[in-house]
C-alpha cells in the first residue's frame, strides 16, 4: 500500500483496512460455512442416484471394509449420500454448528481411508495420486475450512461465562467499540 493510500487509511479509522477487508471480515466465516454445505450438497445428491456419481465405487468399497461388511451396496451409497446431504444442509443453515462440524470431520477420516485401504486406486506413485487419490486429497482444505468454523462455532454459555467473543464482529466490537461506530456511520 502506497505511503498516500495508508495515510489516508488511518485517517479514516479503519487502521489501515479497506473496505473489502472489513467486508471480508464482517461475512469470511459464514461464507466459509456456506460454500462448504453447498459443496457437501453438491457431492452428496449425485450419491442417492445409482450411477450418478463418479466416486459411487469408491464411496461403496470404502464403506463396506469399514464396516465389517454390515453396510453393502446401495445401502452404503445412500447412507453416505444422506450423511453428506445432513451436513451440507446443516452447514448453510447452520443447525447445531459445533456438532456438524464434529460429524463433518469424522466424515473426512472415512474418506480418506481409501488411500491406506485401496493404495493401488489411489496411488499412481509414491506421492502422486490418481484422479481418485486427487479427488481424496483434496479434502485437506475442506479439513481447514471445519476447523476455522469449529473455532469460530458459538458455545452454549459463552455470555453467561463472559468468555471470548466467538465472531470476528463481536471480537471487533469488544475490543474497539468506537471503531465499530465509526463503521456503521458509513
Amino acid at each position: 500500500m502506497s505511503k498516500e493510500l495508508k495515510g489516508r487509511a488511518m485517517r479514516s479509522g479503519t487502521g489501515g483496512k479497506f473496505a473489502v477487508e472489513r467486508v471480508a471480515a464482517r461475512i469470511g466465516v459464514a461464507a466459509l460455512r456456506i460454500a462448504l454445505g453447498a459443496v457437501f450438497i453438491w457431492f452428496g445428491w449425485p450419491k442417492l442416484f445409482a450411477g450418478l456419481s463418479p466416486a459411487e465405487p469408491l464411496v461403496v468399497m470404502t464403506t463396506e471394509k469399514l464396516t465389517f461388511g454390515l453396510v453393502t451396496g446401495d445401502m452404503a451409497r445412500i447412507t453416505v449420500a444422506v450423511l453428506e446431504l445432513a451436513v451440507g444442509i446443516s452447514l448453510i443453515i447452520g443447525w447445531l454448528p459445533r456438532a456438524t462440524v464434529v460429524v463433518l470431520l469424522a466424515h473426512m477420516a472415512g474418506t480418506v481411508a481409501p488411500l491406506v485401504l485401496f493404495p493401488d486406486l489411489t496411488w499412481s506413485a509414491v506421492g502422486v495420486g490418481t484422479m481418485e487419490g486427487q479427488y481424496i486429497l483434496k479434502n485437506v482444505v475442506i479439513v481447514a475450512g471445519a476447523l476455522v468454523l469449529l473455532g469460530h462455532a458459538p458455545r452454549r454459555g459463552d455470555e453467561q461465562r463472559g468468555e471470548a467473543p466467538q465472531t470476528i464482529t463481536q471480537y471487533h466490537s469488544s475490543v474497539w467499540p468506537e471503531r465499530e461506530k465509526s463503521y456503521a456511520s458509513r
